[in-house]
């Protein structure tokens, strides 16, 4: 997901959910380039001082990502979280997520939701109004959970912030790479397909030819028998 203005520690760690190519670069630097495989993770520090602008961008199966926030010093008091939420197709390798506030995105049944906090804060998960989750989280904490019906709506409390993510539409099919590369191209062109049209028309015109010949010559194969009798 995309953020601005945040403030951040300068360790970060990136973790890639499905198969694709990638690249992080921060402040116009590739720093890892390379391919996932299902499930990828990989960690990169700022090295500026607290208040310096922490710019990153991520490209990931031909999506990209920017990140435009600001560095603040190991031994800060402000509290950091997050919430990210991504869903799964059991069975498949196949991932879809979503942000917080974006209505009527696709999702798989099965969600995966994965708080982070900086300080001990409590959480609540409620699906469709019904609470599933609640407790205390301190680092990381990871909640997977299944959600029925055509759409549904997820509400995540943690510490003070609410992170919604209301009328979701459910896909009870896998469906590959919906959000990742567009297909390839056909593999034929418009000129190739009307050169096959031509070339079946000229061998059904001598197909044509060819069985004319061959009954004008019984033609007359039979009327030379004709006359001898």
């Amino acid at each position: 997901m995309n953020s601005s203005g945040m403030l951040v520690y300068p360790d970060w760690h990136i973790y890639l959910y499905g198969s694709g190519n990638f690249t992080f670069s921060s402040n116009g630097t590739i720093i890892e380039t390379g391919v996932s495989l299902g499930a990828f993770d990989f960690s990169y520090t700022f090295t500026g001082p607290a208040g310096s602008a922490a710019n990153a961008s991520l490209i990931f199966q031909g999506v990209a990502y920017t990140f435009k926030d600001t560095i603040i010093g190991p031994l800060s008091h402000h509290a950091i979280e997050s919430v990210t939420v991504t869903s799964s197709y059991l069975g498949q390798d196949q991932f879809l997520s979503v942000s917080s506030g974006v209505s009527g995105a696709l999702m798989y049944p099965h969600w995966i939701a994965t708080l982070q906090s900086s300080e001990n804060e409590t959480y609540s998960i409620l699906v469709n109004g019904q609470q599933i989750a609640s407790g205390t989280v301190v680092g990381t904490k990871t909640v997977d959970f299944n959600v029925t019906g055509n759409t549904t709506s997820v509400s995540i409390g943690l510490g003070s912030h609410v992170y919604q993510y209301p009328n979701e539409i459910i896909s009870t099919i896998p469906i590959q790479k919906y959000y990742g590369p567009k297909p390839p191209t056909l593999q034929y062109t418009f000129a190739e397909y009307e050169y096959g049209i031509i070339k079946a028309f000229i061998a059904s015109l001598f197909a044509v030819v060819i069985a004319s010949f061959s009954v004008r010559k019984w033609v007359i194969e039979h009327e030379k028998r004709e006359v001898r009798l």
